[in-house]
């Protein structure tokens, strides 16, 4: 599911699930980040957790600038349908850079902020800690797969016109 293309809402809803399910792995991943003694190399940690969560994410749904190139020369045919192609492909570029995820995280700030600071706290404080980090992950996942939903919906309607059947790139 997670590398065929969205052709309809039934797919949509099937890459969904399968994104969530992403998105809760890590998000796990980020709560067992709480048990990292180190300061400091947690945020690096979970930056980079959120980044490759991110990439995935996009990818499953076919929104990687390279993946959105491959239709980007069909829709050029139709003037409002390209526009919605090229929209799609620069709208999630930030998602995959580091300088994205820490303003996110930023956003998110007293949640951040929480997990931090209770880590100092004796037992409780790591319970504490791991699940504020796995909030944090989800509800930045949960984001990203409305937001890619919401793009594939623009594009399956761009492209609703028939088109001939695109050229498969080889591997």
């Amino acid at each position: 599911i997670m590398a065929a293309h969205a052709y309809g809402m039934e797919t949509l809803a099937k890459k969904r699930q399968a994104a969530e399910k992403v998105v809760g792995v890590y998000a796990g991943l980020a709560a067992a980040n709480a048990l990292n003694p180190i300061p400091g190399l947690d945020v690096s940690v979970d930056v980079g957790l959120l980044m490759v969560m991110a990439r995935t994410i996009i990818s499953a749904y076919g929104l990687r600038k390279d993946q959105v190139d491959l239709i980007r020369g069909e829709a050029s045919k139709r003037t409002w349908a390209y526009k919605a192609v090229h929209e799609a492909a620069d709208r999630f570029t930030p998602y995959l850079t580091e300088r994205f995820v820490i303003s996110a995280l930023r956003r998110m700030g007293m949640g951040a902020t929480v997990r931090e600071s209770s880590k100092w706290v004796p037992l409780v404080g790591t319970a504490i800690s791991a699940g504020v980090g796995y909030q944090l992950a989800s509800h930045f996942g949960t984001k990203l797969i409305e937001d890619c939903e919401t793009a594939s919906r623009e594009l399956m309607h761009a492209l609703e016109e028939p088109m001939s059947v695109l050229p498969l790139k080889k591997a």
